[in-house]
Order: C-alpha cells, then sequence, then structure tokens
C-alpha cells in the first residue's frame, strides 16, 4: 500500500489561495528529481493588482476576454486545456461528499468540500479532479495516476505532467508540482 497525501490550491496572490482542499489524508491506495515549485511567471504578481490596472470591478467576478487575457498574463494560457471540465458533468456527479467512483474495492475518501469534484476510475490507482473557480470564470483539471505495474506516478494539471519513477523517488518528503504558481499540487 501507498500512504497518500494530496493537497490542491489555486492561487491568484503570492501570498493567498482562493481555494485550498486536502484531497487525500493519509490515504492508503494499492500498490525524477525536478523542481516543481515554480512561482509565479511574474514574481509581483497580485489579482488585485491586476484588476486595478485593467480597471475591472474586484466585485465583479473576472469573465470572458478578461478572463483569457488573465490567464495568457499568467502565462498558463498555454498549459490549459481547449475545454475545460465541467464540475456538474457526469464525469464529477452524482458523487458522495465530492467523489465519484468506479472502483469496486472498499476505500475511504475523506469529504472534499468547495467547488471541487474527483473521479476515481475502476481501476482505483488514479484520481481526476476538476476545481471550479467562479473568479476567473475558469474551471482546472488536475490528475494523479499510480501506474504500480511500471513503477511510476503520473501527476498532472491540465495539459501541464510529469511522470516520476517510484524507483528512484525520495519517500517521506513533502513534493510540489506547480504550474507557474497558480494551479497547485503538494
Amino acid at each position: 500500500m501507498y500512504l497518500v497525501n494530496l493537497n490542491v490550491s489555486v492561487c491568484m496572490e503570492q501570498s493567498e489561495c482562493l481555494i485550498q482542499v486536502p484531497v487525500f489524508r493519509n490515504t492508503k491506495i494499492r500498490k525524477i528529481q525536478c523542481n516543481w515549485n515554480q512561482g509565479f511567471q511574474d514574481s509581483d504578481f497580485s489579482l488585485t493588482k491586476w484588476m486595478e490596472e485593467n480597471k475591472l470591478d474586484p466585485v465583479k467576478d473576472v469573465v470572458g476576454l478578461a478572463a483569457n487575457q488573465l490567464v495568457e498574463e499568467l502565462g498558463i494560457a498555454k498549459y490549459l486545456r481547449s475545454k475545460p471540465c465541467i464540475l456538474m458533468s457526469s464525469s464529477y456527479t452524482p458523487n458522495v461528499d465530492g467523489w465519484k467512483s468506479d472502483c469496486n474495492h472498499s476505500l475511504s475518501f475523506p469529504s472534499i468540500t468547495g467547488p471541487v469534484s474527483c473521479y476515481v476510475p475502476d481501476y482505483c490507482t488514479a484520481i481526476d479532479c476538476c476545481i471550479d473557480v467562479r473568479l476567473i470564470d475558469r474551471a482546472f483539471n488536475i490528475f494523479v495516476d499510480l501506474d504500480a505495474c511500471n513503477y511510476n506516478l503520473i501527476i498532472g494539471i491540465e495539459n501541464y505532467n510529469r511522470t516520476i519513477s517510484l524507483l528512484d523517488y525520495e519517500w517521506g518528503k513533502p513534493d510540489q508540482f506547480y504550474l507557474l504558481g497558480v494551479v497547485r499540487i503538494e
């Protein structure tokens, strides 16, 4: 068994995240050293400042062309899927406490709160989550897939992903995987 802890965050400020969701806490799952802790492309980026500079109302959500401009300026547009995930689609609903599972093994999942839903496929060693960020009119897809037969862990945010060899992995230390600091897997 693997013991897994997984947190997902969407951050539009350097020091403050809009959404922080613990997905796994000491969850048991059946059986590349890189710097994935990339910060913002613009180290001084602030959503509040960006909205002021673009004369957007801070009370309203960033939608349409402004939302597209925001993801371009953050440098993440090239990594995003052409069609974002849809939280209320059949891929993620119906669900129980944020989880939809086709796995026929007895797995216990912590309750997910917030605008997030996750799916566990029938082979039971992967999760696929959709995080809906209303403020910027965008949903983000994150996934983790444990390929025990080939000793790999594949983690990804939208079209940005990495494969980690479990044979060389340094167990017991926290790792981060960031999409330019905006969407984060820890």
